[in-house]
């Protein structure tokens, strides 16, 4: 009986540490730093933080030519204080935690460390093209959500290269 009630315990602590926190509507979707600019969901050039339902998603930064990445797993929201934990995680293991807080009345993401890191909502919602694009495993519900994306309001001539699956010419 101690062995299975300790395998049961031990299975919730390996099942917590991996699973993500769920995020409510207003959080989904792509974030972006006031420079930043896109190809439809593909950042270009900037930083953008994807963040989807699951709690799944990645932060890309771009310089025009190269783009990097990171997977991200939200590990705990707070409705009330509008605080935003993550872990930017790499092969499994997690490199890194930070701390966003999200203001609904100017509808930011803004660093906990620096004020002035801050990101606006660029779409509300991240297609399936997209995840696959960032490495992101499938979602489970198949239904597709419409997905409405802010108008770039700069003209960009995206350079040759290709980030996964999309390509740019």
């Amino acid at each position: 009986m101690q062995k299975i009630l300790a395998s049961l315990v031990l299975w919730g602590f390996i099942s917590g540490a991996f699973g993500a926190t769920p995020l409510p509507p207003d959080l989904v979707g792509i974030w972006a730093s006031p420079s930043s600019k896109f190809n439809g969901e593909a950042l270009i050039q900037g930083s953008a933080i994807y963040l989807d339902s699951d709690g799944i998603g990645g932060a890309i930064a771009g310089n025009g030519r190269d783009v990097l990445g990171y997977r991200l797993v939200v590990t705990q929201y707070d409705l009330e204080k509008g605080v935003l934990n993550f872990d930017y995680t790499e092969q499994g293991k997690v490199l890194f935690s930070v701390t966003m807080i999200y203001d609904k009345i100017r509808k930011l993401l803004v660093s906990s460390k620096n004020s002035e890191e801050r990101y606006e909502r660029y779409a509300d919602g991240i297609s399936a093209n997209a995840r696959q694009s960032l490495g992101l495993e499938k979602r489970d519900d198949t239904t597709p959500a419409p997905i409405t994306i802010r108008k770039n309001e700069t003209e960009f001539h995206p350079p040759f290269y290709r980030m996964r699956t999309w390509e740019f010419k």
